[in-house]
């Protein structure tokens, strides 16, 4: 996905209606779709989008919700209102809550980012805080507390390297779970402009065709499938990497 331009020097949204419908070739490894657009040109810069839109949406979870998880594991008095805010947009099912946050900002893919980054918050800030909450109470914090250590220095070299390997776990089932939520409303026709393709749009142009060009559909859906497992068997990677318990 990422080495999209170099996999393919056609033009994703150049038609050629004359030549629509084209079956398998060399010159269209995938076909061609309704107005003549190279299948495979369309699904490559597709899945590059939603890499994009996917890395973006793990950066701003990250920082949101480790902000968060670290105020209300490390500070009492901030626990319990923060924790009330997380439980309530956790209250409302993820696709709706981001669908109505796109309507209201607007359909574009920093509107999706926008709105999937405060849904799945919730998640990374309940993990770093759960950890939060589990280290600060170990001899090593207490020991750099007793030795005149500030909150901040607490916090940056002792709490932070220890929340960092869950962290990194959890974001790679973010960038899964973004990838889906991003594929969702942009089959939704909340995607963007038309001239960007996206996998979600690209399973919604071909639905009208289904039974007569049915892999019109299967190429952009395999995509997401092999793009989520992708991540999915990363963070699986990372937490063997990661986790001292699970070395011999």
């Amino acid at each position: 996905a990422m080495a999209a331009p170099l996999l393919t020097t056609a033009d994703p949204n150049a038609t050629d209606v004359r030549n629509a419908y084209a079956p398998i070739s060399l010159d269209h490894p995938f076909g061609t779709d309704n107005l003549g657009r190279d299948v495979l040109t369309r699904v490559l810069y597709g899945a590059r989008t939603s890499v994009f839109v996917g890395l973006a949406i793990v950066v701003l979870t990250a920082v949101a919700g480790s902000l968060i998880g670290f105020l209300a594991g490390y500070y009492a008095r901030l626990d319990a209102p923060l924790m009330r805010l997380i439980d309530m947009l956790s209250a409302f099912p993820a696709i709706l809550l981001a669908l109505a946050i796109v309507a209201v900002l607007g359909p574009r893919l920093i509107n999706i980012v926008i709105a999937t980054s405060i849904v799945l918050t919730t998640a990374t800030a309940r993990v770093v805080r759960g950890t939060v909450l589990q280290c600060k109470e170990m001899e090593f914090v207490q020991a750099a507390r007793a030795s005149g250590a500030g909150d901040g220095r607490i916090i940056m070299y002792h709490l932070l390297p220890s929340t960092l390997p869950l962290l990194i776990v959890q974001q790679t089932l973010v960038l899964a779970l973004a990838i889906l939520i991003a594929a969702s409303l942009s089959f939704l026709g909340l995607g963007g402009p038309v001239e960007t393709p996206t996998l979600g749009r690209l399973v919604a142009e071909s639905r009208n065709n289904l039974q007569a060009y049915p892999m019109l559909s299967v190429y952009p859906g395999a995509a997401i499938f092999l793009l989520v497992l992708g991540a999915n068997l990363v963070g699986d990677g990372l937490r063997d990497l990661l986790d001292p318990r699970m070395k011999r």
